[in-house]
């Protein structure tokens, strides 16, 4: 007589599929949460970004309304340029952002690469740019961003007189230093008390400080 087995068997079928059902329902609430949590941490981090932003967001936001008022050819091209370079500030302060969201430590070539995209909006205007900067030397993401903005702001301190801007970033020891030249008419003077030295001689303004090499105490 099988008739208790196939029983045992028809009940051993029904507990699959409720195991089934249950597995299931337990992967679409946890995808479910998986795309809630990614959603919440990605409206973080723009908020964070927008925040951190601000000043270059609405200077982004007078530009454009200033642009599309202008009926200056040449003005037009010029507030193009400009709108161009603090675009390219918004998005690569951005990737820094996230970067440092994952890790403590990046290649300094992610610093350089924001510097040398800033440079080619830089370049549209007719200024003369140079970045010098090592290979495989690691920094802090927290100093990149601060050099990174340092840098922004000097731009946009003196970007309408700017006639040349080298940027130098060499190893010391166990330190990076990072050095800023630019040739500019405006007074750059208000700086001087953020850098380790300022100087300005026969219309260049020189500006360094030092961070520490990743990893280094």
């Amino acid at each position: 007589d099988i008739e208790d087995i196939m029983r045992l068997l028809d009940q051993l079928e029904e507990n699959r599929k409720t195991i089934e059902e249950s597995n299931c329902l337990e992967q679409e609430n946890y995808q479910t949460k998986a795309k809630i949590y990614m959603l919440r941490e990605k409206n973080r981090l723009y908020d964070k970004l927008q925040t951190q932003t601000a000043g270059q967001i609405g200077l982004l936001n007078e530009l454009l309304i200033r642009y599309e008022e202008e009926e200056d050819l040449a003005e037009s091209r010029r507030l193009l340029d400009k709108i161009s370079l603090i675009g390219t500030y918004i998005k690569r302060y951005g990737n820094l952002i996230f970067i440092g969201e994952r890790e403590a430590v990046s290649d300094i070539a992610e610093l350089g690469a924001c510097l040398e995209e800033s440079f080619s909006s830089l370049r549209l205007m007719g200024i003369e740019c140079a970045l010098t900067a090592p290979a495989g030397e690691r920094i802090y993401v927290r100093d990149a961003v601060r050099i990174y903005s340092f840098f922004e702001s000097i731009l946009e301190a003196c970007v309408d007189s700017i006639k040349f801007m080298w940027v130098k970033i060499r190893p010391c020891g166990e330190e990076m230093v990072f050095c800023m030249e630019v040739e500019s008419n405006a007074n750059l003077t208000s700086f001087f008390e953020i850098t380790d030295t300022s100087s300005y001689e026969d219309g260049v303004w020189r500006f360094t400080f030092t961070v520490k090499k990743a990893g280094e105490a």
